[in-house]
């Protein structure tokens, strides 16, 4: 052992002595000892030495997460969890490290405080336990080194002893809590004859309470249906039944319900529900006209802004925690440095995959996120054609061209449907078309109660116009291009696969893969329709599974110009 660790024993051997002899003094006047009657302590205290130098070997610990080391050699275990924050703030010594009121290992020493003196009357109790009151071998630890060894040695380990022990608790209790989520006791499985007919009645005067244990006794039964159906009911009717609770705690109306229950299961339908309604994290896309992310982000991370880089798949995103100043008022963001957008809105540029010098539509364009990540994409080369029916929201697509710095760009403001008869010959089209806004739902609530059946049908129909429109001004003949991307915020399929099936029937092209590496694939049978298999390449992303909104894309491929024959245009 070198230096500075005999250096750290002889303190605590000089503590341990100072401590001894406050006890022989606490004991003495307890006892009203004086004189030759009066115990004496053998001082100076002094811990004999050993004849020759043995180095022990140190305790082999094995920590159950991770290996705690040397907090000066790595910084990446200096985060604790708040449990083991406060654990060590209340410990203030390895003395106190130890402290165990009802251990019986514990010492007098081991509950000194910081000035060497005893803080409870508990003092002389212990002191008789050791013999200092009947004066036996008057202290019994200074006649055995070797049990002072132990405890200089328990000493030396145990700041580390105390993280390992933490950790493992840490670990036992993350394995319990998840048992206790994920594993139902047997007695609480046990679902009785008079529980399932009590289900079906007395709705009227059911609480929210009420209705949320309705909910996850029906899922348990649906979950385990062969064993668990009461004979009397169907499954049909317990969907029904789930279906109406769900409404009435989510506020939900019956439409959209019973729309989610086709596409998910019981249980995953729950879970994209609750997510919905969380609110999506905070991200800023870099603007790579005007500067790097790394330099954005030490100029926000300077203001105080907590970032981190989004994910490995964009190279511009960042994801913003929390912030001492408004996002959207930073000098970097009146200077164009970033553009506040959603995650999901990344996906159909990615998709789009522009290069540079093309010809580029943005066919729904408002408020401009896409068209400057295009442009941006492009290296302000080529021209991108930014178009909105909305004459109202121009004003914020222009806004945003101008502050993020972007020179290709047309505006404009058409009809999407017309825009074949004034634009075609185009390398590449996005149509990020109008939809229910069911996938963001995080965004505008109204979206529960204020979607039907006819609203649907009245979207698809929009968007497949929109859609062949935009293969129309697409050129099959580009060198570089003949790229079509079709995206949604909704998560219906009569809004997403049923579009893009009815143009492949009506126009040369063929779906391609998005070239996203994540994300489910897209569905190819709903409700008894068989859908074209190649609808497999495009990709969906829900909150509950992405954490991002709910979103829908599909990349086509342009095979010939013109339209196919012999086909029913029916919107």
């Amino acid at each position: 052992m070198g230096g500075t660790g005999r250096s750290k024993r002889a303190k605590r051997i000089r503590k341990f002595g100072t401590g001894v002899q406050e006890s022989v003094r606490i004991v003495n006047k307890k006892l009203k000892l004086s004189g030759e009657d009066a115990l004496q302590p053998d001082v100076p205290f002094r811990r004999k030495k050993r004849s020759t130098f043995e180095r022990r070997p140190k305790q082999n610990l094995k920590p159950g997460k991770k290996t705690v080391v040397d907090r000066q050699e790595d910084d990446d275990d200096d985060v604790l969890t708040e449990d083991e924050n406060h654990a060590y703030e209340s410990v203030d010594s390895p003395f106190d490290a130890v402290e165990s009121p009802n251990s019986e290992d514990s010492e007098p020493w081991e509950r000194e405080d910081e000035d060497g003196t005893f803080s409870d009357s508990s003092a002389v109790e212990t002191a008789e336990e050791n013999g200092l009151a009947n004066g036996e071998g008057k202290i019994d630890l200074l006649e055995d080194s070797s049990v002072d060894e132990e405890r200089e040695e328990e000493m030396e380990e145990l700041e580390i002893e105390k993280e390992n022990r933490l950790l493992e608790d840490e670990r036992r209790l993350e394995e319990e809590e998840s048992k206790a989520e994920f594993t139902l006791n047997d007695a609480d499985n046990v679902i009785q004859t008079e529980q399932l007919e009590n289900l079906f009645h007395n709705d009227i005067h059911r609480s929210l309470t009420d209705r949320k244990s309705r909910i996850s006794i029906v899922l348990q039964v649906l979950s385990d249906w062969k064993n668990r159906k009461d004979g009397t009911h169907s499954r049909s009717e317990f969907l029904s039944l789930l279906q109406s609770d769900v409404s009435y705690v989510y506020g939900y109306n019956t439409f959209l319900i019973e729309e989610f229950f086709r596409m998910f299961s019981p249980v995953e339908c729950i879970e994209f529900i609750e997510a919905s309604d969380k609110p999506r994290p905070l991200v800023i896309r870099t603007n790579t006209l005007k500067t790097k992310r790394r330099q954005l982000a030490q100029a926000l991370i300077s203001r105080g802004v907590n970032i981190d880089p989004l994910e490995k798949w964009s190279k511009e995103g960042l994801v913003v925690y929390e912030s001492r100043v408004p996002i959207g008022a930073t000098p970097e963001y009146l200077a164009g440095h970033y553009m506040i957008q959603a995650s999901s809105s990344f996906l159909p540029v990615l998709a789009l995959a522009p290069q540079e010098n093309e010809k580029i539509l943005d066919m729904a364009a408002s408020p401009g996120g896409k068209t400057t990540f295009i442009s941006a994409r492009m290296h302000n080369t080529g021209i991108v054609y930014a178009n909105d029916a909305k004459a109202d929201r121009i004003k914020s697509l222009v806004a945003n061209i101008h502050r993020l710095g972007v020179e290709n760009t047309i505006v404009s403001c058409y009809d999407g449907r017309k825009l074949a008869s004034i634009l075609q010959g185009l390398d590449r089209v996005l149509l990020d078309a109008p939809c229910s806004g069911t996938g963001i739902i995080s965004h505008d609530p109204s979206v529960k109660t204020s979607r039907e059946w006819n609203d649907i049908q009245k979207n698809s129909s929009i968007q497949k116009q929109l859609l062949l429109s935009a293969i129309d001004c697409c050129n099959a003949h580009s060198k570089t291009g003949g790229i079509i991307v079709y995206s949604t915020c909704s998560v219906l399929v009569e809004e997403n696969e049923a579009v893009i099936d009815y143009c492949l029937k009506h126009r040369f092209v063929k779906v391609v893969s998005c070239e996203i590496p994540f994300g489910m694939p897209g569905i190819t049978k709903y409700r008894g329709r068989q859908f074209h298999s190649s609808l497999q390449e495009a990709r969906r992303f829900f909150p509950h599974i992405h954490n991002m909104d709910g979103f829908f894309v599909c990349k086509l491929k342009k095979l010939k110009n013109g339209k196919r024959k012999n086909t029913t245009t029916t919107f």
